[in-house]
Parts: C-alpha cells; sequence; structure tokens
C-alpha cells in the first residue's frame, strides 16, 4: 500500500487491426519508473484501434490473453475488444499487473450519432464498480461512458479516489486559445474533468488516443484533473506523446477541505428516485 501514485498517460496512434503491433507498441511507450506504485494508461482499444466494424470478433481477445501480451508492461491500464465466454464482443478497458487481470469494464453506453455504430459491433456492459489495487480505490469508463454523469455518481458513491477514464475521442473544429489552435470538440472534454473532479472530490485520468485512422483524426489531449479542479498534467494534442504525475492521498485530503460534498452524499435517496423514474417502487 502507497499514498503516492504515479500515473503516466500513454497518448498512442493504435494501428487498425494490429493487436500484436500496438501492444509492442504500448510495451515500447510504457516508462520504466521504478516507483512501487506506479500505473500506464493506454487509450480506449489502444490494442486494435477503433473503426473495427466486422472485424472486431477476429481480433477480440480474451482479458487473460490481454494480460498475457501487456505481461512486461508491469501495471498498465487499456482499452481493447473483449471476447467473452458466451462469444459476445465488449469495448472494453482492462486494468493488468504482471500478467494477471486486476479488474475489466466493459463500455455501457454505444454511441450511435455521427460517424459512431458502436451498437453494432459491440455488446453493451451492464454494470459500474469500483475496486481495490494497491491501497487506491479506482473506476473506470470508457469514452461515451464519461459523458454521463450518473456513471460517475456511482463510482463515487463507491468511495473511488480516481476515475481513469480512456478515449478515442476524434478533433473537430479548430479555435485560436492561449496562443494556440486546439480542437474544439476537446475544449468540451477538457471542462468535463475539471467541473467532475471538483465537484466529485477526486482525480480524473483521461487518456485519448492520437493520430489518423480511416480518414478520422484524433484529438489527443490527454490529461489529469485535481479535485480542485485544476488540470496537472495535458499532453499536447494530436501528437504521440507520455505525459504523467505523481498523485498523493495527502493532498487529496487537503483539496476535500473545507467542503468535501461526498461525505454528506446520500446514495440511497438517489437510487429511490431513480427506481420511481423507471416506474418501480
Amino acid at each position: 500500500m502507497s499514498d503516492q501514485l504515479h500515473v503516466s498517460l500513454l497518448q498512442t496512434a493504435p494501428r487498425l487491426a494490429d493487436v500484436e503491433g500496438n501492444a509492442a507498441r504500448i510495451l515500447e511507450a510504457t516508462p520504466r519508473l521504478g516507483r512501487q506504485a506506479a500505473l500506464c494508461v493506454a487509450p480506449e482499444l489502444a490494442l486494435s484501434g477503433y473503426d473495427l466494424r466486422d472485424a472486431a470478433p477476429d481480433v477480440a481477445l480474451t482479458s487473460p490473453q490481454l494480460a498475457a501480451r501487456l505481461a512486461p508492461g508491469g501495471a498498465v491500464v487499456a482499452g481493447f475488444p473483449e471476447r467473452a465466454a458466451d462469444g459476445a464482443v465488449y469495448n472494453s478497458v482492462g486494468h493488468v499487473e504482471s500478467g494477471r487481470v486486476v479488474f475489466v469494464h466493459r463500455k455501457v453506453h454505444l454511441p450511435t450519432y455521427g460517424m459512431f455504430d458502436e451498437a453494432r459491433v459491440f455488446a453493451a456492459g451492464a454494470d459500474i464498480g469500483a475496486y481495490e489495487w494497491n491501497g487506491w480505490r479506482l473506476g473506470l469508463l470508457v469514452c461515451e461512458d464519461f459523458w454521463h454523469p450518473g456513471l460517475l455518481y456511482a463510482l463515487c458513491a463507491q468511495r473511488v479516489e480516481l476515475i481513469i477514464a480512456v478515449a478515442a475521442a476524434p478533433g473537430r473544429g479548430v479555435f485560436e486559445a492561449e496562443g494556440a489552435a486546439r480542437f474544439a470538440s476537446w475544449e468540451t472534454w477538457r471542462r468535463m474533468a475539471s467541473v467532475y473532479a471538483r465537484v466529485f472530490g477526486i482525480w480524473i485520468a483521461l487518456a485519448n488516443r492520437a493520430g489518423v485512422e480511416e480518414g478520422v483524426t484524433f484529438a489527443g489531449g490527454s490529461l489529469i484533473a485535481a479535485p480542485d479542479g485544476s488540470l496537472i498534467a495535458s499532453a499536447p494534442e494530436g501528437e504521440v506523446a507520455v505525459v504523467g504525475t505523481t498523485l498523493d492521498r495527502g493532498e487529496l485530503a487537503r483539496l476535500r477541505t473545507p467542503a468535501w460534498h461526498g461525505r454528506d452524499d446520500r446514495p440511497l435517496v438517489v437510487a429511490r428516485a431513480l427506481l420511481r423514474a423507471e416506474g418501480i417502487e
């Protein structure tokens, strides 16, 4: 158990359907930090690329297969197409450590608007849960999940300290900000991360992919937001990069002072209201 956790975001540009090559590139990008508590995070579908369509079943991995491919990388969180025991394929993110599976989250919300048609390719996940690793309380999300605050609330009700979100978010629109051109679409992600971190009193680590795939440019811009809403690490937009910082549990307590809203929250009140909204009394 450690009161410090070093998080590195691996802003990779995976090649479509090249599982072995993508795994090798993740391992190559994984910093050899030499720290007792170090976690590297690669983006959504980092093992396979995003636009899989009908190739998804051919490149899908079981969770143990994912862990075996990333075993030399130490502790790694990475997105991958997961083959379930019943043959269904999920858009998943797995936390692996030295060849073993620590935790897997299956993407709950599959976008079907604009360029997205994930519901045709993947089955939808049906659960959201926190887990313990090295004395830290963590939660995982995949891309569109991050746009649904209820999932973050559910994780925070389980007392997470850090939410890790992996994404394959395209860059759309460009505007000038702070002397440099930025993707207008990514600015919304940046603001959501800051607000979520501040409202829930947690760290947010958001790893987005870079590169171009099938004519789509991905935004990059991976970041880590602190419990006071400040951005404490940020990668360049659109480029392959590695960025990271060390989180300290003592700093979490300080930033939650004087008003941590989670302390006074009442999840059962919310749960009853949600059941009522679904017609369940």
